[in-house]
Formats: C-alpha cells, sequence, structure tokens
C-alpha cells in the first residue's frame, strides 16, 4: 500500500526499564561530588577506570536521569569557580573586527 510493513505500522514502542548496574552507580556518585563539572563521558571514562571494566556514557546518563540526580554541581547561582562575564561592565580591550 504505502511502502510501510504492516510490523512497522503496528509497532508500538516500549520504554525500557533498565535499573543500573549498583556497582557503576556506586563509583558514579563516588566521583560526582569530587568532579562537579564532570560530563557523561569524562565520568564513564573515569568510573571505567576505577572499576577496571568498561563503562558506557548512556550508564551515567540513566544513573543522573533518576530522581534527585539531575545535578551533580552543588555550586549555587553566581557562585560557581568559572565566574560569567558581566554584561554591564565596560571592556577596556579593543574588539577585533569592528
Amino acid at each position: 500500500m504505502c511502502g510501510v510493513s504492516k510490523r512497522a505500522w503496528y509497532h508500538v514502542p516500549r520504554p525500557r526499564n533498565v535499573t543500573p548496574d549498583p556497582e557503576v552507580r556506586d563509583a558514579i556518585l563516588g566521583i560526582a561530588p569530587q568532579r562537579p563539572t564532570y560530563g557523561t563521558r569524562r565520568m564513564a571514562a573515569q568510573a571505567s577506570r576505577e572499576l577496571n571494566r568498561p563503562v558506557n556514557c548512556k550508564a551515567v546518563r540513566r544513573v543522573f536521569k533518576r530522581p534527585g540526580l539531575e545535578r551533580a554541581c552543588t555550586h549555587e547561582e553566581g557562585d560557581h569557580p568559572v565566574q560569567q562575564e558581566d554584561p554591564g561592565a565596560q571592556r577596556t580591550e579593543p574588539v577585533l573586527g569592528v
């Protein structure tokens, strides 16, 4: 008919309920407070080094998708080690290309 098979037409994707490995979860939760600026890739690499086995960055993402773990960084707004530039401040050095 439309060039789509019956199987594809009637397929209903079901959400996967994958629980993270407790060993991986504990390693990630141990790294997160020490390294609040690490993203999922660096966190996975660090967990791989600590556990001496590969840890996928998707597994790290699944751990942080759990309620209460969305943000590992505990700095308040404006209290971050890398401060944002003040938009109202006057720039003293010349801007190139203007």
